[in-house]
């Protein structure tokens, strides 16, 4: 079964050899903090930061998508928000103990 056809306007075409390459030559200049780690394999992206307070941590992660979403503007990168997900581990709580955490893109 082939797909519809259709035109690329920015990016690369899924599946070609310089796709991996090219993406990270693209995100070279991706913001660098020594508050946020960010994570890169192939076309996708994780930021980590760590804190003693749930407060801390979920202001700096705010403050870094922030930054991420003007460099995606700038740079025409979408950011697919039914791909994205916020993810927390935390030492020494029990499940029931862990709060919702709400960012905004």
């Amino acid at each position: 079964m082939l797909s519809d056809i259709g035109h690329i306007k920015a990016g690369t075409p899924q599946g070609i050899i310089l796709s991996p390459l090219l993406y990270t030559m693209y995100t070279s200049d991706f913001l660098k903090t020594n508050k946020i780690l960010n994570c890169f394999f192939a076309d996708d992206t994780a930021i980590l930061a760590q804190g003693g307070t749930i407060n801390y941590v979920t202001h700096t992660l705010q403050k870094g998508l922030n930054n991420i979403e003007n460099w995606c503007t700038l740079w025409r990168v979408a950011i697919n928000t039914d791909k994205t997900h916020a993810v927390m581990f935390r030492k020494g709580t029990s499940r029931k103990e862990l709060k919702t955490l709400s960012f905004f893109l």
